[in-house]
């Protein structure tokens, strides 16, 4: 009797641990509002960062902005960040720009922002450090030059602020005056999220999603066979999980996407 109650236990833990295979849908039909990455006809010149960098006036850059890192920030407005430049574009429900701030004395290749409580956090990866900014653009400091090598995700709640580091293959939770308090391990982290009570992360190798309590606790596993080369992520109230993947695939055509779960 006891061997068979063992077995049922273990059969229950085993299954627990299993990842969730989840079946995810391709987002298609969209309706484009606006343009806001194409240069006009009247470009002549390249946009390599170095030359970007050094020769900002040769071009009106207000909607010419190399974009990774996104997201809202309550008010109908949404962040974006232009990494070749180190700034942030405020924009609104059709991506006119508001307000910029940031520059390249503060942010190095920022690669991910999250905005809590009327603050911007930038994770900014060839600095080792996640960037403060006020709402209003401020630049208020950094943090985790001691903790991090490479800050490529940043996410924020009432909970904490969640930071993941590519190189080092971790996720830490801060406090409030930015000390870890507790960190877990997945292999090459990507973008992360908090929304609904929950913390989600992209294993960039691993081609899945982990995803956590607020407490930074494992919760589940979320794998499926389309996504290539997933980066970045963000979740909607009703809990759907939209995926960046930039489709790349040893060998073949790039396949970028955006993938619903």
């Amino acid at each position: 009797m006891k061997k068979t109650i063992a077995f049922i236990i273990a059969i229950f833990i085993g299954c627990t641990l299993i990842p969730n295979v989840s079946h995810a849908q391709v987002i298609t039909g969209f309706s484009e509002i606006q343009n806001i990455g194409i240069p006009s006809d009247s470009f002549v010149g390249s946009i390599s960062l170095s030359e970007a960098n050094f020769y900002e006036d040769d071009f009106n850059s207000t909607y010419l902005f190399p974009m990774q890192g996104i997201c809202a920030i309550g008010n109908g407005n949404i962040a974006v960040i232009d990494n070749s430049y180190g700034r942030i574009h405020i924009v609104n429900s059709v991506f006119q720009n508001e307000y910029t701030f940031g520059s390249l004395n503060n942010l190095i290749y920022p690669t991910d922002i999250a905005f809590f409580g009327g603050t911007f956090y930038v994770a900014d990866p060839l600095s080792g450090r996640v960037k403060i900014f006020d709402e209003g653009g401020k630049y208020l400091g950094s943090f985790g030059s001691e903790t991090f090598e490479s800050p490529v995700g940043v996410a924020a709640n009432k909970s904490g602020i969640y930071v993941s580091d590519y190189f080092k293959g971790e996720i830490y939770m801060l406090d409030s005056k930015y000390r870890v308090i507790k960190e877990t391990s997945i292999p090459f982290p990507g973008g992360l999220a908090a929304k609904n009570g929950f913390v989600y992360a992209i294993s960039m190798s691993e081609r899945a999603i982990y995803v956590y309590n607020t407490a930074l606790n494992f919760v589940r596993k979320i794998t499926n066979g389309d996504l290539y080369f997933p980066s970045d992520l963000d979740v909607d109230e009703a809990g759907n999980i939209y995926v960046a993947d930039r489709g790349l695939i040893k060998g073949s055509e790039a396949k970028g996407r955006v993938l619903v779960f």
